[in-house]
């Protein structure tokens, strides 16, 4: 039951452990499932770890494949200010998990014009 880093989790992973915020309070059970939902949540609470069920600790990205990564991905974000934590989290989150996918390096992703 390895303890991970919250960038290290993904969906569909099962706690080991209650999770807690700051204060004690529980906000995962434990053999609860992650989700990405699950997943920006707990980092807007602080949670900057957590034990998950299974096999061996998850291997660190490489910080280079991670940058460019982000930078191919920042044409989601152009209308976004890049330095607010939340939108630099989402951004961060979904490098990694293009790493992870094996779908980097790839086609840097275009921007498909702006929300209305």
């Amino acid at each position: 039951m390895p303890t991970i880093s919250l960038d290290q989790a993904e969906a569909g992973m099962v706690v080991s452990e209650d999770v807690l915020d700051r204060k004690g309070r529980v906000l995962i059970p434990k053999g609860g499932e992650l989700s990405e939902r699950t997943l920006e949540a707990l980092a807007g609470w602080g949670v900057e770890a957590l034990s998950v069920e299974g096999g061996e600790e998850l291997q660190p990205l490489d910080p280079a494949a991670l940058e460019e990564a982000r930078a191919a991905l920042s044409g989601r974000f152009l209308k976004t200010d890049l330095d607010h934590p939340f939108v630099s989290a989402v951004l961060d989150r979904a490098a990694q998990q293009r790493v992870r996918s094996g779908d980097f390096p790839a086609t840097p992703v275009q921007s498909h014009g702006s929300i209305t």
